[in-house]
């Protein structure tokens, strides 16, 4: 199980359905992080420390689920996940895209790692507007399958 996180309140969403289906299938968790090429130093580590937090209240939640972090400085963010993802259960990012139409479009990682999926793909959609991130993972919303 790989999922992307970049810091965002949408990737702590992510993270934490990442959590409930690797846990689930009782799997390990590889939460990828990849800064933006040039960004240099300072973005990395603020992208290690906010993953590293995001990644405290998962340990929390489950403390018996294997969990590995990983900063990838080498790719891009979409080559970064379509790397670690070779082979996976599971590939769990969230879904940034904005547009005239929001809801419609798909963030350019998420496009293009649907083009060219490396393994089953979910796609975590933003749920509109969201609160300034408090430190605190916040419950999935759930859709009844019929």
């Amino acid at each position: 199980m790989v999922v992307g996180v970049d810091g965002s309140s949408l990737a702590g969403i992510a993270l934490l359905r990442a959590a409930d289906e690797a846990h689930a299938m009782g799997t390990t968790l590889t939460v990828v992080s990849a800064p933006v090429h040039g960004s240099g130093v300072q973005q990395a580590q603020v992208m290690q420390e906010g993953s590293s937090a995001l990644l405290l209240d998962v340990r929390a939640r489950y403390p018996h689920l294997g969990v590995r972090q990983v900063l990838d400085e080498v790719h891009d963010a979409a080559q970064a996940l379509a790397h670690h993802g070779a082979g996976a259960d599971l590939l769990v990012i969230g879904r940034h895209g904005r547009g005239a139409r929001t809801g419609m479009y798909l963030g350019s990682v998420t496009h293009t790692l649907l083009l060219h999926p490396p393994c089953p793909t979910l796609i975590v959609p933003d749920p509109g507007p969201v609160p300034p991130f408090d430190g605190k993972l916040q419950e999935p919303e759930r859709t009844p399958v019929r």
